[in-house]
């Protein structure tokens, strides 16, 4: 008897659930966070421009710069929560065309990581296209 309760009682609920609603996934809000004393900062480029409109100042980024007639990159990444900012580069090197092929897999809904040393060199670039994370909104 408390077997064909239990059945009953869900499927009450489920049929209560309206038709069009879809519940698949996992969903992540990645906003930024900038974590100076390990010399890390995060976050998800969605998250970042989804923000509040009382936080109009996070941002989460990279960026590269190639020149005509040199064979080596400059570039590097940045990131700001309120008035704590983050940032690193990677100097001109043959080894500058690793952190350029990691944000050629940055797109528009990216999460990114980056860590720094001591003189801000960044050391690490983690980028990431996944589906959890949330889209930019217009």
């Amino acid at each position: 008897m408390k077997r064909i309760i239990r059945i009953t009682a869900v499927g009450a609920l489920l049929s209560a659930i309206p038709a069009g609603v879809a519940f698949a996934g996992v969903h992540a809000f990645a906003p930024v966070t900038i974590n100076n004393t390990q010399r890390t900062a995060e976050g998800s480029l969605g998250s970042a421009r989804n923000g509040s409109i009382f936080d109009t100042t996070q941002y989460i980024g990279c960026w590269v710069r190639v020149e005509a007639g040199n064979p080596n990159m400059v570039g590097g990444c940045s990131a700001r929560v309120g008035s704590t900012t983050a940032s690193c580069s990677f100097p001109a090197s043959p080894q500058s065309e690793d952190y350029a092929w990691a944000m050629h897999a940055m797109g528009p809904d990216a999460f990114v990581r980056f860590t720094w040393d001591s003189s801000r060199i960044c050391q690490k670039l983690h980028v990431e296209q996944n589906s959890k994370y949330e889209p930019k909104l217009p």
